[in-house]
Parts: structure tokens; C-alpha cells; sequence
């Protein structure tokens, strides 16, 4: 997820700057608790190296915390469609008590025997086996991204959403003309 954000981010200053945007206008973006957003990141990467059963409920907590964030953000194109993708990955994870359905033949495509194993029996960390006993499959993680991508991965419809409104946030912000108001 961290590389993926990363990656998204570089494109999106990179497509700006091509256009005429401006690096330095990203800078004067006035963003509302932004240090929660980065702080939430920190603990979910965090989560990464810990083997306890309150993973879930951190994660929860971090969504809750970056959502929130989001809404208070929201004046933005960019920023509102991140709160819709929020919203979407936060709904399909709390009908699933706090886990993210996978859609297995692709996540066959990217992970080892062992790891999917652990997915259907339902130790697989974060996410689930989707199955019919998985609700909201839609919008789980379904859409694979391959080759040429440098890591494939799977992403639910949330994460596009979310992936679309970071960058049109990137954009708007690095193209803007300053002004008065400074504020996107």
C-alpha cells in the first residue's frame, strides 16, 4: 500500500509538472490536520510487523482517523473523491469484521501457495477469501494491475476512487495560480 501511495504520488507531480504545475504551489496547500493522515500511515505500516489480534481494530482506527480528516478537507474535488473511496473500503471492511475480501484466482497471480492458504482459512492478516459469505464483494480487492506495473497488485474500488482523487488533488494544487485565498 505504501508503495503504491508513493508511486501514485510521483505520477501525479510528474503529470502536473509536465503540464506547467508548480512543485512549490504544493507547498502553500492549506490541509487541515494533515499530520494525523501522516501519523495514521505510520501505524498502518507499523501493523505490518505485528502479530496481534488488535490489527483490526487499529485499522479501524486509522480509517476512522484519515476519513475524518477527509471530510474535514472536502472542499476539494480531489479530497471529496478520497472521502468517497474511504467510505467505500471503510463500509466493505466493517461488513467483514475490519478485513478485505480478495478475489482468489487473481490473488493467485501474486501470492505464494502459503499465503493463499492462510486467506481462505481466514489468518491472512488484513484480508479475507471473498466467498459467499463475504459481503459488499464488489467492493472488495478484484481489479489486478500487472505487468507493466513494477509490483502487481490488487486493488478494491475504493482504492481507485481514492487513487483518482489523490491525483486530481495533486493536480489542482500544483496548477492552481496563487492567490488571495491559498486554500484548495
Amino acid at each position: 500500500m505504501v508503495f503504491n501511495t508513493a508511486i501514485l504520488i510521483l505520477v501525479a507531480v510528474l503529470v502536473a509538472w509536465i503540464r506547467g504545475g508548480k512543485l512549490e504551489n504544493l507547498v502553500d496547500v492549506k490541509f487541515r490536520f494533515y499530520w494525523i493522515i501522516i501519523l495514521a500511515f505510520a501505524v498502518q505500516f507499523m501493523t505490518i510487523f505485528i502479530d496481534t489480534h488488535y490489527v483490526r481494530m487499529i485499522d479501524l482506527i486509522t480509517y476512522t482517523a484519515v476519513l475524518v480528516v477527509a471530510f474535514l478537507n472536502r472542499k476539494s474535488l480531489g479530497i471529496l473523491l478520497v472521502l468517497i473511496g474511504i467510505v467505500m473500503n471503510y463500509a466493505v471492511m466493517l461488513f467483514n469484521r475490519g478485513r478485505m475480501p480478495v478475489y482468489i484466482p487473481d490473488a493467485e497471480k501474486i501470492s505464494s501457495s502459503s499465503q493463499i492458504h492462510s486467506l481462505i482459512a481466514g489468518s491472512y492478516g488484513k484480508q479475507i477469501a471473498m466467498s459467499i459469505h463475504t459481503h459488499l464483494n464488489y467492493l472488495g480487492d478484484i481489479f489486478f494491475v500487472g505487468h507493466p506495473y513494477p509490483i502487481p497488485t490488487l486493488l478494491s474500488a475504493g482504492d481507485l476512487v481514492v487513487a483518482a482523487g489523490v491525483f486530481i488533488f495533486i493536480q489542482s494544487s500544483m496548477l492552481k495560480s496563487k492567490g488571495p485565498q491559498g486554500e484548495v
